[in-house]
């Protein structure tokens, strides 16, 4: 490759009219790359001469010049340097046409864009070129893609989401849903009877209570004077005492009886032979008692076993019992605190029955 002048600093514009050597394309003066393809016209044959092929020669008759400069140049007509373009008239000026020109705006005349600048080199192109003339940059770099909205974000990460994994999912759960399966069926019966009864459980706490007098009491023994009527009088000062003594009154029962089945909301039971802590303490009294209760419903007769652990301590201890068609309450002596005289009588002073009220 020859070198260039003395004072040239590299590859400069290209002078003439000619074509690019890769493409073909037709190359005016001062331009350093190809319109069409990019590439670089500013290389020198050993000569000194651009490697610039020009035209072929034409067979036939000539065109007319102005017809050769129409075919040259039929999208952007070629505008020499040096002069300025105007939306109008025909006067010439001093300056150099720009696609921005001093106001930055692009210059279109007739509807044709003459000149566009590059985008990094700020040079002057004609509006048809697709590469700049001086540095080969894109004269037209294509727009990056538009910022999603929040919410097209959210749908895209919604609806792009890959279905192979919709249909392994789907096959995991096959597996996961059969032991849930089997646990329903073999649970499903106590929690709905857990349900049932826990709806009415609410309904007696919440509601009123009324109490319920027993129509007939007995005992499977009791002790002379303290009958077992006695347990219902409605004073803590007289109670039942079975005959046995202390630890031997151990089994015996007191039995209260109603007519009329109802719904045992909650059993009152007061303790020992007095509500004053003295007499209380000097007599026998029950620590734990059974209580049974029997029922009449549609189903027959059955009973419900209830443990009470009474507190050693005079004054009513409250049990919440909720069973339905109660016909008959059994207390039966479990455990005994023998007092101060372990000979003494083992005395229950005061039962109750509590229903709820409207019932």
């Amino acid at each position: 490759m020859a070198a260039r002048a003395h004072g040239e600093s590299g590859p400069g514009p290209v002078d003439g009219a000619g074509m690019c050597d890769a493409c073909g394309v037709p190359a005016y003066g001062g331009e350093t790359f190809c319109v069409a393809c990019g590439a670089y016209l500013g290389w020198e044959e050993t000569g000194g001469r651009p490697l610039l092929r020009q035209p072929p020669a034409r067979s036939g008759p000539a065109l007319p010049a102005h017809d050769q400069t129409l075919r040259l140049s039929r999208t952007v007509p070629p505008v020499p340097y040096g002069t300025t373009h105007a939306t109008g008239g025909t006067g010439e000026g001093t300056g150099r046409a720009t696609a921005y020109g001093t106001d930055g705006h692009v210059q279109i005349h007739e509807g044709i864009l003459l000149f566009l600048a590059c985008p990094d080199c700020r040079s002057d192109n004609p509006g048809g070129r697709t590469y700049c003339r001086l540095c080969g940059a894109l004269l037209r770099p294509e727009p990056g893609p538009v910022p999603l909205t929040r919410w097209q974000k959210l749908r895209k990460r919604w609806y792009d989401r890959p279905q192979q994994w919709h249909r392994d999912r789907r096959w995991l759960a096959v597996p996961l849903a059969l032991p849930l399966c089997f646990a329903v069926g073999a649970f499903g019966g106590r929690l709905a009877d857990a349900a049932r009864e826990a709806v009415p459980a609410v309904q007696d706490r919440f509601s009123g209570q009324a109490a319920v007098a027993p129509d007939r009491v007995e005992a499977s023994a009791q002790e002379p004077g303290f009958e077992a009527g006695m347990a219902v009088d409605g004073v803590s000062n007289r109670f039942w005492a079975p005959a046995r003594k202390g630890a031997e009154a151990v089994g015996e029962t007191w039995t209260a009886t109603f007519e009329r089945p109802f719904r045992l909301t909650a059993l009152v039971i007061f303790n020992g032979a007095s509500a004053d802590p003295k007499a209380y303490l000097a007599t026998g009294r029950p620590t734990r008692l059974t209580a049974i209760a029997e029922t009449a419903g549609d189903d027959g007769r059955k009973t419900v076993h209830k443990e009470v652990t009474l507190a050693d301590q005079p004054g009513a201890q409250d049990f919440r019992w909720g069973v339905d068609d109660v016909v008959s309450v059994t207390l039966r002596i479990a455990a005994v605190h023998a007092g101060a005289q372990p000979d003494g009588p083992v005395a229950l002073a005061e039962v109750q029955f509590f229903t709820r009220q409207g019932r």
